[in-house]
């Protein structure tokens, strides 16, 4: 870089993190900034350059290779088109970028950047704009918020669009402090960083005050929906919390009736001030006017599900109430769709739910979490816009353009292409932290699943969320749990339910090595004890899992660690073969009760696994018998079709994956060997 321009990018990225910190001021992955400067460019020749926020970044976690450079004078040269498609717009920045194969693909805003004289620009989706600007006496209140210091821009589309629609009016911009895109927000800017963003916070203190003397104490919620400025903060308040019976009822049941397509995760928020929100009596008649900028039609849906006290109360009648929403859904699509293209499948990703809360929606927990953050600013702004006039959004012709609009549909469906197998999967592994339990956690985590490792040894616990690969570790939550304490088995679905809104696999496979002894003397304590773990814990751990996979109505998939012995004697082992035996015989069971709900039962017989568990038999026997742990280890070798023992753990995990996939939909009441030899053939 030349001189100044590090320092010049420095305090851009500073900018727009602490702006995105902020969520008054924007939402997960909204706003843009940008800063002119000289840099050189591919040929090395110092050239007046325009460095903004790539499309997709967020600007709370804003680095230097989330942003774009290009030459500014080439980028100005859009001035000159009568008339652009989106993709061509885009085929035409990157034309003008410095280094296309490194840099992100700029934000669609960038021409509106290009076009402006200032050095530093920011574009905020603040809630003081939105609050002057999505009602229906916009314009009066704008004037007369600002006066002449700002330029009422009425609404046009993101992008080229909007760009050509003020570059006739931007020769006067130099007179004025800032532009007020109606219903999308406030562009301002300055000289440095510093200067940029004070007079951001000069134009939006101006605006607050307007407010506030307007609406002189009139509120449409009894407290603030957004009492502090700090991003997620909200989001996350409630998360340490167990949801309410209530919420234990709708958000599985939401969850299923919002993923036939594709499964989803949810959030909840039940935080104190969106509960008392959600009791306004005016809310359900303002609620369906929509969102407040056209982003938040990208994450939170073009409006909000409202779900009655009484369906919250009754499972079918939730479902009835989401199709009855997506019959509307799809009357407003057809009313405007004129290409052909069908209903999104990702319609709807916000709910409100008198008495249980906030509910949103997305294939990964910060999809969800970004929906409520924007939602929050959604209810934030309709309680400002008291004393101001009558809520209004964007037309349905124009809320449709953005909720359809091309760039943005291809990113996210692109990336349901690049989706792992289990993805939005949501996973309970009971005995997670050794052996099996941990590969298979491992495995589906790196699938893209979300899981919850139940283990009793918490250190084990520990050291596996510790060793997780970081591209995996937000998707993995732990919980000490024994599998023998009904409580404790009983607080893992509310967590469940707490951190994804449901369950789609339950695998159990806690276990404990046994005490070896003759069957006919076999202590009353050794056998209640395997019982107890191998089946009273699966047992119990399926009692939950089902109640869930249930009120999902989706289906789901239970798979069980039996052993070898469920199948063939093991000398001095009876009370565990016993209770594995009996394990195997209770799965089946539940296959075939379970059936007609899409919900398969699988048990796993394996055997000579290096775990924890099977290296202590091994002692053990190899101590009973007086011989070395290696010949007893031979014996296994000889015994196995392979010829190998121990084998990986990780070799049982994909057959474990295998019964929890997709591709098993039909196999139920199976008992798959892994490394048992004909032993474990099943007879």
């Amino acid at each position: 870089m030349v001189d100044g321009a590090r320092e010049a990018v420095e305090a851009l990225l500073a900018l727009s993190r602490r702006i995105g910190a902020d969520a008054s001021l924007v939402q997960p992955g909204g706003g843009n900034t940008s800063v002119k400067l000289e840099e050189e460019d591919a040929w090395g020749e110092r050239v007046p350059t325009l460095v903004i926020k790539g499309s997709g970044t967020d600007l709370a976690t804003l680095k230097a290779r989330g942003l774009a450079h290009l030459d500014l004078a080439r980028a100005r040269r859009i001035r000159d088109r009568t008339e652009m498609t989106d993709e061509g717009m885009l085929a035409f920045l990157r034309r003008c970028m410095h280094a296309p194969e490194r840099d992100p693909v700029p934000s669609i805003e960038t021409p509106l950047h290009a076009l402006l004289e200032a050095r530093f620009v920011v574009h905020t989706h603040d809630v003081p704009t939105m609050t002057l600007t999505d009602n229906d006496r916009s314009e009066e209140h704008a004037r007369a918020a600002w006066g002449d210091s700002v330029l009422w821009v009425p609404y046009v589309h993101p992008g080229f669009t909007l760009a050509k629609a003020l570059a006739d009016r931007l020769s006067g911009v130099a007179r004025v402090r800032g532009l007020c895109l109606a219903r999308h927000g406030l562009v301002a800017w300055g000289e440095d960083a510093e200067g940029a963003y004070a007079a951001l916070r000069g134009l939006l203190d101006r605006a607050q005050g307007y407010i506030e003397a307007r609406r002189r104490g009139r509120r449409l919620f009894a407290s603030p929906v957004w009492p502090s400025a700090a991003r997620g903060a909200e989001a996350r308040g409630s998360e340490a919390r167990a949801p309410s019976n209530a919420a234990m009822r709708v958000l599985p049941a939401l969850r299923g009736a919002l993923g036939t397509g594709r499964r989803v995760v949810l959030h909840l928020d039940d935080s104190p001030e969106v509960l008392s929100a959600l009791e306004s009596p005016r809310l359900e008649a303002a609620y369906g006017t929509g969102m407040t900028t056209p982003e938040h039609i990208l994450r939170a849906g073009v409006r909000p599900l409202w779900i009655p006290r009484d369906a919250a109360a009754d499972p079918a009648r939730l479902r009835a109430c989401v199709e009855e929403a997506r019959t509307a859904y799809e009357a407003y699509h057809a009313r405007i769709e004129t290409e052909g293209r069908p209903p999104l499948p990702d319609w709807a990703k916000t709910a409100l739910v008198p008495g249980v809360g906030l509910v949103t929606a997305g294939a990964t927990v910060p999809q969800a979490r970004a929906a409520s953050v924007c939602y929050r600013t959604v209810l934030s702004v309709l309680d400002g816009v008291e004393g101001l006039g009558k809520f209004e959004f964007l037309a349905d012709a124009d809320a449709h353009r953005m909720e359809y609009w091309p760039l943005e549909r291809r990113k996210i469906e692109a990336s349901w292409g690049s989706e792992r197998a289990f993805a939005r999967s949501v996973v309970l592994v009971a005995g997670g932290a050794s052996g099996i339990g941990r590969a298979a956690v491992l495995r589906f985590l790196e699938e893209g699943a979300n899981v919850l490792a139940a283990d009793r040894d918490g250190a084990s616990l520990a050291r596996l969320a510790r060793e997780v690969p970081a591209p995996h570790a937000d998707r993995l939550r732990t919980q000490e749990a024994d599998v023998t304490d009904a409580a404790s088995v009983g607080a893992l679905f509310p967590r469940l339910v707490r951190e994804w809104g449901g369950l789609d696999i339950l695998f159990y496979s806690a276990g404990v090595a046994p005490e070896l002894s003759e069957a006919a003397s076999l202590p009353d304590e050794e056998l209640a004890r395997q019982m107890a773990v191998n089946l009273g814990g699966a047992v119990a751990c399926t009692r939950g899992a089902v109640a869930l996979l249930r009120d999902q109505g989706t289906g789901g998939r239970l798979v069980y660690n039996a052993s070898k012995a469920a199948l063939a004697p093991g000398r001095g082992a009876a009370a565990y073969g016993a209770s594995k035996a009996a394990l195997v015989h209770y799965v089946r069971n539940l296959a075939a009760e379970l059936g007609r709900e899409g919900i398969t039962a699988n048990s796993l017989a394996a055997d000579a696994v290096d775990t924890p568990l099977f290296s202590s038999f091994v002692a053990r026997r190899a101590a009973r018998e007086g011989v070395t742990p290696e010949a007893v280890l031979a014996r296994y070798r000889e015994r196995s079709v392979a010829g190998e023992a121990p084998i990986d753990a990780r070799y049982a995990a994909e057959a474990v994956l295998f019964l929890s996939s997709e591709g098993a939909r039909y196999v139920t009441g199976a008992v798959l060997n892994v490394g048992g030899g004909t032993e474990a053939f099943p007879r």
